[in-house]
């Protein structure tokens, strides 16, 4: 009786000795470590519907969304995978995909895709991303017989798109969990530039500013700008995401730290 009682003890010691290293394991990779998302394409069965004409020059896009914001694009004829390192563990976040190609300046999509939202382990994460196939639209012809052309004079060049013709809208991500104020500057409205200045709250360790899932580098590190000079019809993708020492490091363990990001699209119209 004795006996038994003894191994009764012993085992439970050992599940409350397991239990503890555990969770003390768990706790700390959530709050410093990362994990990765690998993206492969197999140039033999993706896009079965397209002729090979038609996947020459295709180009695949893939962006990462959500608390978390990163973008790769794939040459199909060169490249076949995309890896996204370094994503803090905890993450929630999703993917979109798109198959296309560029003709006459325009982008063609044949293919899209969108993945359920996952949260990021530490090591690889697997994450499914089916793609489908898009509408592609083609311009209505004109009922009745082609009448033709009499040669007429060059109509007058249509005048540039000025700045009260281009339209800007920021949407903010419901899932953004820093503090970010947004001003406009129309100082050189003149010259056809708007700067939208982003300001994030003070008190972080660190800021990664990210645009279209490129990091990009401000003077100061809660600061970015976004100016129109330069840009096209089209949407952009801002994000940020901030560190903070929850823990000092010791000589004995690591720093732990907690993450907070924010992502806004600029939907930029001419």
């Amino acid at each position: 009786m004795k006996f038994t009682q003894r191994i009764k003890a012993l085992l439970l010691a050992t599940f409350f000795a397991v239990f503890f290293i555990t969770g003390c394991s768990l706790f700390e990779t959530s709050l410093s470590g990362f994990g990765k998302i690998e993206f492969r394409i197999d140039e033999k069965t993706a896009f079965r519907s397209l002729t090979e004409e038609e996947k020459e020059g295709l180009y695949v896009e893939i962006k990462l969304k959500g608390g978390y914001t990163a973008k790769e694009t794939l040459f199909l004829a060169e490249e076949t995978k995309a890896v996204f390192e370094e994503i803090p563990i905890g993450t929630k976040l999703y993917a979109e995909a798109s198959a296309y190609k560029i003709e006459n300046d325009e982008r063609i999509i044949f293919y899209t895709g969108k993945s359920e939202e996952i949260t990021i382990q530490e090591g690889e994460n697997p994450i499914s991303l089916k793609m489908r196939k898009a509408e592609v639209e083609e311009p209505e012809a004109e009922a009745g017989e082609a009448e033709p052309v009499e040669a007429e004079e060059a109509p007058e060049s249509e005048p540039e798109t000025s700045l009260e013709e281009i339209t800007v809208t920021i949407t903010i991500e419901e899932s953004s969990d820093i503090t970010v104020t947004v001003d406009k500057d129309e100082t050189d409205i003149d010259k056809g530039i708007i700067v939208y200045t982003f300001t994030a709250e003070e008190g972080y360790d660190s800021y990664t500013w990210k645009l279209d899932g490129e990091e990009v580098y401000p003077t100061v590190a809660n600061i970015f700008k976004f100016s129109t000079q330069g840009w096209i019809t089209g949407t952009y993708d801002i994000s940020l995401i901030t560190k903070k020492v929850i823990v000092e490091a010791t000589e004995e363990s690591p720093a732990e730290y907690e993450y907070y990001s924010y992502e806004a699209h600029l939907a930029v119209e001419k």
